[in-house]
């Protein structure tokens, strides 16, 4: 694998802890994924369940990427 292609679902909404996120079909290539792509960490607690794991929101339905 060279990269992926972020469909972020919360863009583009601005987070006050990580700024803005790239739009929706952006290539990211593997050193970008390393430095953007974290295991779970919340600021305001713990979360036992979630923590130093990674989330991935996986689409069910197909959609055309961008570009």
């Amino acid at each position: 694998m060279t990269g992926t292609y972020i469909l972020d679902p919360w863009y583009p909404r601005v987070s006050s802890i990580w700024g803005p996120s790239d739009p929706p079909g952006t290539f990211q290539d593997a050193s970008e994924m390393v430095r953007n792509y974290l295991p779970w960490k919340r600021p305001e607690g713990s979360y036992p369940q979630r923590d130093g794991k990674f989330l991935l929101v996986v689409p069910t339905i197909a959609v055309t990427p961008v570009g």
